[in-house]
């Protein structure tokens, strides 16, 4: 037989496994634990970017006076909160925030003023200019967040070419990339199509319209500041295929867009849904779309980005001069 002593010591040891109670003895359990919260606090969890948009306006030709509301704009970066409530670039910015309020929080999001010139050496420059603001956007948010903003530009017309100079003008030194560029009746020009390309861009979005007169009516074999000629004398609509650009062909039903239409909320509403579908299709050959818009009784600034709305579906292009003119 057991002694007693030891009879009791089984006992109590056994009703301490069988109730689940801990044992008394910790010392190894504190330095596990410990070296677990070390690990704990070097793999921290990954803090999602913010979210920053920058909408970039198009070439102005109009005097001050014709629609100043409409066309008003401030040189130079500044918050769309900066705007007054009657600006149309402040409803731009409140009608992307309606739709998505994650993906574009209105306290990111920028506007930039530029002369809006029709120059290839105004463009190029105001691109430099913007260059500078981007990479003080980037490290002010850098610097807040620890994480590297996800930086959008959403450009009308010439805007977009502003734009596609930031890949000419882009230093090497610094972390700087543009997350999206969406382009909204971009006219496509020998001087900067190829630059969609560049991998400064990590994805492009072009949208543009068969009936869309002034994407394609500027005259860039006219006042090209390069000294291979451009061929053709008009801009284009379509950008050499890529596998990070997409192409969007728009209507509303069976009608193109005109040119200032890419500027009006009824279709600025369905922007951010047409870019998520887009994202969601699968192996799109060549990436090119057509988006045929629905026009509901709906108020566009109120429409939310659920509700359906259009029907987008993939388009076979042809890659000829024909088909990118102004003929088309």
């Amino acid at each position: 037989m057991l002694p007693i002593r030891k009879f009791i010591g089984l006992l109590g040891i056994s009703l301490l496994v069988l109730t689940g109670c801990k044992m008394p003895f910790r010392s190894k359990n504190v330095q596990l634990n410990t070296a677990l919260d070390g690990i704990d606090a070097i793999i921290e969890p990954v803090k999602p970017a913010p979210q920053v948009t920058v909408w970039i306006h198009g070439t102005h030709l109009t005097p001050k006076a014709v629609m100043p509301n409409f066309f008003h704009r401030e040189i130079g970066l500044h918050s769309a909160l900066s705007y007054a409530d009657r600006y149309h670039l402040r409803k731009i910015a409140e009608n992307f925030n309606t739709q998505d309020s994650e993906l574009y929080p209105l306290e990111n999001f920028y506007i930039f003023g530029w002369n809006g010139k029709l120059s290839f050496v105004e463009r190029q420059r105001e691109a430099q200019e913007l260059y500078y603001e981007l990479m003080n956007l980037h490290d002010l948010y850098y610097d807040k967040y620890g994480v590297a903003p996800h930086i959008r530009l959403i450009t009308h017309s010439h805007g977009g070419n502003v734009a596609l100079n930031l890949a000419r003008v882009k230093e090497n030194n610094h972390p700087l990339i543009i997350s999206e560029l969406v382009m909204l009746a971009c006219p496509v020009q020998a001087e900067t199509m190829h630059l969609v390309s560049d991998p400064f861009f990590k994805k492009v979005y072009s949208f543009y319209s068969n009936v869309d007169i002034m994407q394609v009516i500027d005259p860039q074999g006219l006042y090209r500041n390069n000294e291979t000629p451009a061929n053709t004398l008009f801009s284009k609509r379509l950008f050499p295929q890529h596998p990070h650009v997409y192409q969007i062909k728009t209507k509303f039903g069976k009608r193109g867009l005109a040119h200032i239409e890419f500027l009006l909320l009824k279709f600025l509403c369905h922007v951010p849904a047409i870019l998520q579908e887009v994202n969601g299709l699968e192996c799109v050959a060549d990436n090119c779309f057509a988006v045929s818009i629905t026009q509901g009784k709906t108020h566009a600034a109120r429409r939310k980005k659920n509700s359906p709305s259009f029907t987008l579906t993939a388009e076979q292009l042809l890659q000829s001069p024909a088909h990118q003119s102004a003929h088309n």
